[in-house]
């Protein structure tokens, strides 16, 4: 027999053997419209058409994808489990890996978990063996880097009153200080519930109401503008030109300055020949104009900028650092981030440097400690700039009302002998 007689032969015999097996199963996935069914060998729909996609898994079972894209099972018609998986993978045994939002886990074909759905990935090994990758693992720590809890969870968030809010596969909760779950209600109503259980905030004593009559303010026909009293001038400007005057309305700075700030810590800024510098209340020079842009005096010192680079400067005008900053940022306490080739560094109330300018990013922990970034870990700092937490961790949040931190690592992987 020639040889392309033989193939023909051959391929022919092996579907007919195929068809043979196929009827004998009595199975037929179906198409009726757009939707897929499955039919048996008298041509009747066991599992009903109205679904996007089927595949069959073996002869008896059938994975079926909803028209929202997620996947269920049936074995014969009979249901092993509604459409919630977003994907799946069979073994080859009598077990299916199936995903459910972010996390993998296992079932059988009776539709029985044997494998929490808590993986970021599931590979079979052999037949009771899987080797599975956990998600991240978040650890509560105190600033002696001690281990205090742990939690499984895509991401958690402290909320005040001992309450986190936790993400765990798409579904958001509350879980308390010990690990207890607390409630899995939607991210906007248990926010709005949470609201009468945090602590009232009670805020300073109101600033006393100032006396009247302690200044004379100038009779205004002699200036264009007058503005407020501080440290018992007020600046007033006459002719487009700026000058001071005292509370008894005595011209003590006189109207010569193009531009002019109010008095702090006894100096003023004045333009001076198109550029910033400051003077005592005794119309006495004691900065030179260099600058571009100068701010109020605090605690001695005073941020300038010369042409696009910032220093400090103290009230004889001598600056604090040799080199300059591309820009220093007021912080909430009173200190200041210093920035120099897209590094961050952090400097106190007076100007002095408590961290060097080498770090991403620097965040401030209340009074004691320092929250910094570098080469895309995160890490703390005490105020001296000492390591107390290694620089180990993607994510780390501040629990400010127990004094402690938040970390996230990695989880790892593990091997789980299925039972």
């Amino acid at each position: 027999m020639p040889y392309y007689k033989t193939y023909i032969f051959h391929t022919l015999l092996f579907i007919a053997i195929q068809a043979a097996a196929f009827a004998q199963a009595g199975n037929i996935i179906s198409k009726k419209g757009e939707l897929y069914g499955v039919m048996n060998e008298k041509n009747k729909f066991f599992i009903e058409p109205k679904f996007i996609d089927i595949q069959t898994i073996d002869n008896t079972i059938f994975a079926v994808k909803n028209e929202k894209g997620l996947w269920g099972f049936y074995n014969m018609g009979a249901k092993i489990s509604e459409c919630y998986f977003n994907n799946f993978r069979f073994t080859g045994t009598d077990q299916i890996i199936v995903q459910k939002i972010s996390r993998w886990g296992v079932i059988n074909n009776k539709g029985e978990q044997t494998i929490d759905f808590r993986y970021q990935y599931i590979n079979l090994i052999n037949d009771h063996t899987y080797k599975v990758g956990k998600f991240n693992q978040w650890s509560v720590r105190n600033f002696k880097n001690e281990i205090l809890n742990t939690f499984e969870f895509d991401s958690i968030t402290y909320l005040g009153d001992n309450v986190y809010k936790f993400c765990l596969a798409g579904n958001y909760g509350l879980v308390d200080n010990n690990g207890k779950i607390i409630t899995t209600e939607y991210q906007n109503i248990f926010e709005s519930t949470l609201t009468d259980k945090l602590p009232k905030k009670e805020f300073a004593k109101p600033l006393p109401i100032l006396a009247k009559g302690n200044y004379r303010v100038p009779q205004e026909e002699r200036f264009d503008t007058v503005y407020h009293f501080c440290e018992g001038f007020a600046k007033f400007q006459s002719d487009r030109k700026f000058g001071f005057v005292d509370s008894l309305g005595n011209i003590r700075l006189v109207p010569q300055y193009n531009d002019a700030r109010h008095f702090s810590e006894g100096m003023v800024a004045v333009v001076l020949i198109g550029k910033w510098g400051f003077m005592d209340k005794n119309e006495k020079l004691c900065v030179q104009p260099l600058y571009n842009e100068v701010c109020d005096y605090k605690n001695g010192i005073s941020i300038v900028r010369k042409d696009t680079v910032f220093n400090f400067i103290n009230k004889n005008g001598k600056l604090l650092y040799g080199d300059f900053f591309d820009k220093i940022i007021p912080t909430y306490s009173g200190n200041y981030s210093i920035i120099r080739k897209n590094k961050i560094g952090l400097a106190d109330a007076f100007g002095h440097e408590l961290v060097s300018t080498k770090y991403e990013e620097v965040i401030e922990l209340g009074n004691t400690f320092i929250l910094a970034k570098e080469h895309n870990l995160w890490g703390v700092l005490n105020k001296e700039g000492n390591i107390v937490i290694p620089f180990n961790y993607s994510v780390i949040q501040f629990d400010p009302e127990h004094n402690y931190v938040i970390t996230m690592e990695p989880g790892g992987e593990i091997t789980i002998n299925k039972q």
